[in-house]
């Protein structure tokens, strides 16, 4: 996806034209954020500094969540 944006606007067309007549897909990327343009997403830290250190030690000794995968 990343490669859409670096190509010009009449290739982005094209491309978009080329995906919809001959494998049915419909490309609408064109009317998303440019990956530069998008907010970062801020990670999700549940430490706070007022954190006990019996709730700091059982967090960190908690196994790391890995975030779902869509």
């Amino acid at each position: 996806m990343e490669l859409f944006w670096i190509i010009t606007q009449d290739a982005r067309v094209k491309l978009m034209q080329y995906q919809e007549r001959h494998h049915r897909i419909n490309l609408d990327i064109a009317s998303r954020m440019p990956p530069w343009l998008r907010p970062k997403p801020v990670p999700e830290i549940p430490v706070s500094t007022g954190m006990t250190e019996e709730e700091l030690d059982k967090f960190i000794s908690q196994a790391p969540r890995h975030p779902k995968r869509v």
